[in-house]
Formats: structure tokens, sequence, C-alpha cells
């Protein structure tokens, strides 16, 4: 496995592209550091039909949208990661389905 499954760590930022391809879209992400500079994220999300499933296409998330997302980070310490769950709005979808104990 390529991501860590613990601990999961909250991200927020503006969306830089959605790329609506199969097997499983990606998002990149702009995150503001603490220090006033930006870090650019790579993150793997479901796939597209998980993604159609809870009402995502490619076209309902903007460039430019702030989104709010939980994810397994990477292994190696590069800003990428695996999206469990992301914020749109109000509303909230879990993205990935593993073992809830964790």
């Amino acid at each position: 496995m390529f991501f860590l499954l613990k601990p999961r760590r909250p991200l927020e930022g503006r969306l830089k592209k959605l790329n609506f391809t199969n097997p499983h879209a990606s998002i990149e992400l702009t995150v503001p550091n603490k220090d006033g500079t930006f870090t650019e994220w790579k993150l793997t999300t479901a796939s597209i039909t998980t993604l159609t499933r809870e009402g995502i296409n490619k076209t309902s998330i903007k460039p430019g949208e702030i989104l709010k997302v939980t994810i397994l980070p990477a292994r190696n310490g590069n800003p990428a990661g695996f999206i469990r769950n992301l914020q749109l709005g109000d509303r909230s979808i879990k993205l990935f389905f593993g073992d809830e104990r964790d």
C-alpha cells in the first residue's frame, strides 16, 4: 500500500485541477502553509463510479473552489495521499471504505 492508514491528515485548500479519469480520479490541491507559502498536493480519490454515485461529476467541483479533505498520507512523505473524506459545502462524502475500527 502506498498510503498510511494512520495518522489521517486534514487539509483545506483551493482546487487547482480535477482529473476525472479511470481508474481513480485525482485532485491537485493548493494548500497554504503557516509561513505564507503554498504546497501543491496530488491526491488520489475514489473511482469514477463511486464519485458519480455520490453526485460528483467532472464539472461539479470547479478550479478555485475551497475543499476540505481528510487524507491517508503518502508513505514516502511527499505531498500526496488518498482522499478518505471530502467536504463539499455542508455535505461530507466518504470515499474510502476501509476498516472503521482504525
